[in-house]
């Protein structure tokens, strides 16, 4: 069985013989991929044959699919979801330079025995500086141990499907938390953060009691007795 088109036709057709194309040259014998396709789809256009074999040819490979989710880890890897911190509550990041200048600045006052210093925004010691510094290194190496076992997985993955529905978000350790707990109402409760902008009221001293003078105690000289005197 032979399959044939027509140059400017778009539907194809069957022949049990061959058709010389020196004597029609206008019938396109249909072969290879397009002939493949068409088995596989009786019935079918040959628009609808190249548009198959184009996205067929254009499909993103195994390979592909994994060099696009390896980028997609990277790039959540390098994100807020993972690069941060909190400072009294604010979010931030320091990358390796920054925390390497900040310890050497630490550890310079740390010498002079300088007792509070600037640190990210904040009046610390140079001890608790280099303490949070510490954390901050080990919490980036624990998520970059994690990042790479993703990547690791990934790459072993066999099929498309595995690695598409792949979830690298998990096992990323808990952001740390610095200077975040809540001032503790002795009377019960947080007590509320003061507002910068509003006027604190002075304190009014209470007036002291007054002081009674001290009297001095009167000695008493006894009576003499009359009686005794007429002896």
């Amino acid at each position: 069985m032979f399959y044939y088109y027509i140059e400017g036709s778009d539907d194809v057709f069957e022949r049990e013989e061959e058709i010389d194309s020196t004597v029609y040259p206008q019938f396109r014998l249909v072969y290879g991929k397009e002939l493949q396709y068409y088995l596989a789809h009786p019935g079918c256009t040959r628009s609808e044959i190249k548009r198959a074999i184009t996205d067929e040819e254009n499909k993103p490979t195994l390979a592909d699919i994994k060099a696009r989710k390896i980028k997609e880890l990277n790039d959540y890897d390098s994100s807020d979801a993972v690069n941060g911190f909190y400072i009294a509550g604010n979010l931030m990041w320091r990358n390796p330079a920054e925390r390497d200048n900040y310890l050497s600045t630490l550890q310079s006052a740390q010498r002079l025995g300088v007792q509070s210093i600037p640190f990210m925004g904040y009046d610390i010691t140079p001890e608790m500086g280099i303490m949070m510094l510490d954390m901050i290194n080990l919490y980036a190496m624990q998520c970059v141990g994690v990042t790479e076992h993703h990547a690791a997985v990934i790459n072993n993955f066999g099929t498309i499907e595995e690695v598409e529905n792949y979830d690298f978000t998990t096992m990323y350790p808990e952001k740390l938390r610095f200077m975040d707990e809540p001032v503790v109402d002795p009377d019960g409760g947080e007590e509320p953060t003061p507002d910068p902008d509003e006027p604190v009221e002075p304190e009014i001293p209470e007036p002291d009691e007054p002081i009674e003078p001290e009297v001095p105690e009167q000695e008493v000289v006894p009576e003499e007795n009359d009686d005794e005197n007429m002896e």
